[in-house]
């Protein structure tokens, strides 16, 4: 019989960025330190593992633990229903937003999956494996004796160090691990990817974070957050830093004094960060003194219309105010839109791609439905949607508003693939350009480090670079630029 132990999983799932799960990382962590019992974490899109070598691996393990995102969701039941189809008994746990939000309704469809945690992990997988009483366990949802699904009230501890983990656990990812939207001159830097606070306290409708934090912005105390980045550049040689907090400005007053006192120990690193629109010029003063060379930040549409519909909070105006403060400060921006909102006309998408120019790096994504988002809880409201489409294998588990969908939307998947294209067609000409008469040389580095590096995360790296340009609308461009320099790979 096999000892108790814990198996992690971040499965892959098609349009995910790769990057380590902070979450995952900060589960075994935790595990290991209060029970000493053996855990692991796999990253099978960064390791290279295939489907099979996963459920392979499971064999050796009596609790697995699976992330569950909503474009994940269908992925993530089939590795549950082939782990448990290899004939070992398992306590197979999902956790993950996707659980989160939808709570006993998934575990109900999905009799293969034995225990769900929904928000904060720690507590309930730490009971789990100490065999403690369920019905005192933190958001654990679970089946009672009579076969009735119990969801146990969340509980969010109002403080939250995030930098409780142990990198170890994924050595063989962090040694080599680069954000590919990073300027080609910090590439150089041995990176790791960090968090510095969970939720976030805004409302914006399309987006779950305010669901799935409770409305509750948690972070590290700056003094903290700065003594463990001195401890990983001290340890571990780290040079550059990627912050995933949600916002990492949520709490400027905090993002302030870490600044300061980056400054004051003279810590030679470089960061990036994701800002909100508005941030105010002196915080971005201080970050940009402390090191932080790229910011990212949602714009989401150029349209104040449905920047308004959307609850962004903030205008067309205060967009560009920021843009032009991040660029007086010479800071690398990146863009994340949003493609195709809900009300969104042919002059909302002229908006937003008037703002395309002035950005280094651009995030372009279709509008999707996530559960826990205001956008779906009207749609139910309409009669549009019902909890039963999260379970339906018939609609792709990217849910794009489109034709395929939702037949009131106004674009197919190929009609908005063509308006992306137009998008990147922009990209190439306005936003490289431009970007290339601020940042010279750096600017073309970026281009091909960051063409090489993504394509090199993948088994096999050209054919799914290409259907991953593709999908993006990008392949025409990326063709012309090959053809004028007489290259074609595929």
């Amino acid at each position: 019989m096999i000892k108790m132990n814990l198996l992690l999983i971040n499965p892959y799932f098609e349009g995910r960025v790769y990057t380590p799960s902070i979450g995952l990382l900060a589960l075994a962590t935790t595990v290991r330190r209060e029970m000493g019992i053996p855990v692991r974490v796999l990253e099978p899109s960064l390791q290279g593992y295939s489907f099979q070598q996963v459920v392979d691996i499971a064999k050796d393990y009596t609790h697995i633990g699976i992330s569950c995102y909503t474009e994940s969701r269908f992925s993530s039941v089939d590795l549950a229903l082939a782990i448990k189809w290899t004939g070992h008994d398992k306590v197979i746990i999902f956790g993950g937003p996707h659980v989160t939000s939808l709570g006993s309704s998934f575990l109900k469809e999905y009799p293969v999956i034995d225990l769900m945690i929904r928000s904060d992990g720690e507590k309930a997988l730490l009971g789990i494996l100490r065999g403690s009483d369920f019905s005192t366990l933190p958001g654990l949802v679970y089946r009672g004796t009579n076969g009735h699904i119990i969801e146990n009230p969340i509980v969010r501890d109002k403080k939250v160090n995030c930098l409780d983990i142990d990198y170890d656990f994924i050595e063989d990812v962090i040694v080599g691990w680069k954000d590919f939207e990073v300027p080609g001159w910090l590439l150089r830097k041995r990176h790791l990817p960090i968090m510095a606070s969970m939720g976030c306290p805004f409302q914006c409708r399309f987006c779950a974070a305010p669901e799935l934090g409770g409305g509750l912005w948690r972070g590290t105390e700056p003094a903290d957050l700065a003594d463990h980045i001195e401890r990983l550049v001290r340890e571990r040689g780290i040079g550059y830093f990627r912050f995933y907090d949600p916002l990492f400005t949520a709490n400027e007053k905090k993002i302030q004094e870490f600044c300061k006192i980056i400054i004051e120990r003279k810590l030679s690193v470089n960061f990036r960060v994701d800002i909100r629109v508005g941030t105010r010029k002196n915080t971005l003063e201080l970050l940009k003194k402390a090191g932080c060379d790229v910011v990212g930040f949602g714009v989401e549409t150029g349209s104040d219309k449905l920047l308004k519909i959307a609850g962004k909070g903030v205008s067309r105006r205060q967009v560009l105010e920021t843009i032009q403060d991040c660029k007086d400060l010479g800071f690398w921006i990146i863009g994340f839109f949003i493609y195709f909102f809900p009300q969104e006309d042919e002059y909302d998408r002229r908006q937003t791609m008037d703002l395309f120019k002035y950005f280094d790096v651009l995030n372009i994504q279709f509008f999707k439905i996530y559960p826990g988002t205001s956008y779906y809880q009207e749609f139910v409201a309409e009669g549009v949607m019902q909890e039963s489409f999260w379970f339906d294998r018939s609609i792709p588990s990217d849910t794009y508003f489109c034709k395929e969908t939702f037949p009131h939307a106004e674009f197919s998947i190929n009609e908005g693939m063509r308006k992306i294209a137009m998008s990147y067609d922009l990209i190439n000409v306005k936003s490289f350009g431009n970007s290339f008469k601020r940042n010279g040389w750096k600017a073309l580095m970026t281009l091909v480090y960051s063409i090489a590096h993504y394509a090199l995360l993948r088994s096999d790296t050209l054919f799914h670079f290409k259907n991953y340009l593709a999908r993006r609308g990008a392949l025409k461009p990326l063709k012309r630029l090959l053809a004028y320099a007489k290259l074609n790979p595929w």
